[in-house]
């Protein structure tokens, strides 16, 4: 790392334009991810929750298996989500020191613009995701209950 500490070292544009774009490629890759994830586990909440409601009693049998299946589900929705968010993070501090150091005019037209900070926000995406997948695990446990009701 000599070459960072000569005060007269420059990056190549192309390559630092390479970097900075990599970090929100890879941004946007971590938040389909997320996307995709969470959609699916929403659908098959939802199916099985259809599903643990409407069955006969031949189906029965199996509905706290697919009961213990979703929440099972949920909960990794939940932990991925928060495991990729520190990823998004780490990528966007990247793209902002990589600014800092070769790029103080694009650093100044971000500045320029005041930033929402997502991590005070109560309700940002990934606490709204959590909070769905939190209330169908409350949901689950309840057609599990009901389900599983002693009739004595």
């Amino acid at each position: 790392m000599e070459e960072e500490k000569d005060p007269n070292f420059k990056i190549d544009p192309e390559n630092f334009r390479m970097y900075y774009q990599l970090q929100y490629d890879r941004i946007d890759k971590l938040e389909t991810k997320r996307e995709n994830f969470c959609n699916f586990v929403l659908t098959l909440s939802s199916a099985i929750i259809v599903f643990s409601l409407s069955t006969d009693n031949r189906l029965s049998q199996y509905t706290n298996y697919l009961i213990a299946l979703i929440i099972i589900f949920n909960v990794a929705a939940i932990l991925f989500f928060s495991k990729t968010r520190a990823f998004i993070k780490m990528h966007q501090k990247r793209a902002t020191i990589a600014s800092e150091k070769f790029a103080n005019e694009l650093l100044l037209i971000n500045k320029e613009v005041d930033k929402i900070n997502s991590d005070g926000d109560l309700l940002n995406r990934n606490n709204i995701y959590s909070i769905i997948h939190f209330a169908i695990i409350v949901i689950m446990l309840m057609i599990f209950a009901m389900e599983n009701k002693c009739n004595c």
